[in-house]
């Protein structure tokens, strides 16, 4: 079994490099964030966010995608979603905020079921993230945006921060929507 997923992780060795680099961006953004340096955490936060779009292209473009990258990118997602909703715990409504990271965390579940099950089974399960998946992976990450902007919003252009602050939930309550889609597709595959 190890040999498989070595194997299956060299085939995909250029996306799922992006992919890691994109999750490994978080603690530098968190950080610039906390040092009040927004430009270097905008800017980080644009590069990892295009990590998420060139991982798959790459995969496409050079024929290597891979198992272990139809896992590994979701979860980045997820990981990085989750980071930045705890980070932003005060400012983001946990009517918002807990049933996104918990549809966050079942998705990641259910596909580490399907992986196992679809071994037992001797199936490749698909576990490619569906289109409201990623419909909703960019929504929350343009409400993480707006977070992230806010000190610049107030001082650059006056916006009221409770204003910023009610424009990023409506925004990942949005997502939320999109989040039900895609477990709703993922459940259905079972």
């Amino acid at each position: 079994m190890f040999t498989f997923l070595y194997k299956d992780a060299l085939k995909g060795w250029l996306p799922n490099t992006l992919t890691l680099f994109g999750m490994l961006c978080i603690p530098f953004i968190v950080h610039f964030q906390e040092k009040e340096m927004y430009a270097y955490s905008t800017t980080l936060f644009g590069v990892a966010w295009s990590m998420d779009y060139f991982d798959g292209k790459a995969a496409r473009a050079f024929g290597q995608s891979s198992h272990t990258g139809a896992f590994l990118d979701p979860l980045a997602d997820k990981v990085f979603t989750i980071s930045f909703l705890l980070y932003y715990w005060k400012e983001v409504y946990a009517i918002i905020s807990v049933p996104i990271i918990s549809i966050g965390l079942a998705l990641t579940m259910l596909r580490v079921y399907k992986i196992l099950y679809g071994k037992k089974m001797g199936e490749t399960p698909n576990i490619m993230a569906s289109i409201s998946g990623k419909l909703k992976t960019n929504i929350e990450k343009i409400g993480i945006s707006v977070l992230m902007l806010i000190p610049l919003l107030k001082s650059f252009y006056g916006i009221d921060m409770d204003v910023s602050i009610i424009t990023a939930n409506s925004i990942l309550g949005t997502s939320l929507l999109f989040a039900l889609f895609s477990l709703t597709h993922q459940v259905r595959q079972v």
